[in-house]
């Protein structure tokens, strides 16, 4: 009697995967589904941070949690799907250490740097209020999401009089 195996998980691709996403991808040949995944990535955290803070004031937290958690389920996805898929054939010829190295470098610290970067600029950031200037409205140690997109003169675009 044949016993039903739950599929192997490719370990390289999983730990690889969780480094940085579509990394694991590209370990199994997928070069171009990887580079996809990781674009992907950095484009649910920068379109859902710009429509969190164009949410009413009230609902930043709530947009900004929401987006923060679709990006973690994607990253998630990415590595699992990263581990179950396996490697069919002959190994590609940029199969080196140093390639992936190289991609984890480019990937998460140049372009995941530049993508934090411009939300910190440019759409969202989070201050603590460290003097007591603006008692009793803003308590010493209080923490602040601030909306850094401009709203052209007070209102926002889609908002009529």
């Amino acid at each position: 009697m044949s016993q039903i195996r739950p599929p192997r998980v490719n370990w390289p691709a999983l730990l690889l995967g969780m480094t940085m996403p579509g990394l694991g991808q590209m370990v199994n040949g997928e070069i171009v589904k990887g580079i996809s995944f990781f674009a992907i990535y950095e484009m649910l955290a920068v379109i859902g941070l710009r429509c969190a803070v164009r949410l009413p004031d009230r609902l930043l937290m709530v947009g900004t949690g929401l987006t923060l958690l679709s990006v973690i389920l994607f990253y998630l996805w990415t590595i699992r799907d990263a581990a179950v898929t396996r490697r069919e054939g002959e190994p590609r010829p940029y199969n080196r250490w140093y390639f992936y190295l190289a991609a984890w470098l480019v990937g998460m610290v140049a372009v995941n740097g530049a993508v934090i970067a411009h939300i910190k600029s440019s759409t969202i950031e989070a201050f603590r209020i460290v003097a007591e200037s603006m008692a009793p409205t803003v308590l010493r140690g209080d923490f602040v999401l601030t909306d850094k997109t401009p709203t052209g003169g007070g209102r926002r675009r889609w908002e009529t009089w």
